[in-house]
């Protein structure tokens, strides 16, 4: 189960989020992009080129 204040994960027989506090009630066990934690959420194609580009730029380097 996942809180949906922060969309941590919850520990099994919590009544609160041990992230943010929140009631064990308000709970939602799906998951979507409103309710997930920024860490979670996808990156863009944009994003994917930039990690490319600093992993490829050293590799090239060593050659």
């Amino acid at each position: 189960m996942y809180c949906e204040n922060c969309g941590e994960k919850l520990r099994k027989g919590s009544k609160f989020c041990y992230n943010c506090g929140t009631e064990k009630n308000s709970v939602n066990y799906s998951l979507n992009e409103d309710n997930l934690s920024e860490k979670y959420k996808l990156i863009s194609m944009w994003g994917y080129l930039g990690y490319d580009i600093i992993f490829i730029i050293p590799i090239i380097g060593w050659i």
